[in-house]
């Protein structure tokens, strides 16, 4: 089984047949074994929704840049975008915002390997 993003991508399953499935309790959890896309899909759409509040065509301009390079190159080639960023003129929470998304791909950069 893999996550339920991940279920409805034929594509993804097909590629990544790798999952895994653990017991916690009496309750079955299964999980990919790799991040799921659409979960840090996610987190790309709350940057630039902190980034361009009021700019829907930049939000979507950004993310069509952003989701391909996800999916085509992995999360080490979107971190790199994220830490290239410079929002140090940027309020306080766009700052943050920054920070906790761009912490999120770090960590979990390892499993982000969609190509």
């Amino acid at each position: 089984m893999v996550c339920e993003h991940c279920k409805h991508d034929a594509r993804f399953v097909e590629r990544r047949p790798n999952t895994y499935t653990s017991l916690v309790g009496n309750i079955r959890l299964d999980r990919c074994y790799y991040h799921c896309f659409w979960h840090a899909k996610e987190h790309l759409v709350e940057l630039a929704e902190s980034l361009w509040p009021e700019n829907e065509p930049q939000r979507k301009a950004w993310l069509d840049e952003q989701c391909p390079l996800l999916k085509r190159e992995g999360g080490a080639a979107v971190l790199a975008v994220l830490e290239a960023l410079d929002v140090s003129t940027r309020s306080a929470a766009v700052q943050d915002a920054h920070r906790r998304h761009s912490g999120y791909f770090r960590n979990n950069v390892h499993r982000m390997d969609y190509p």
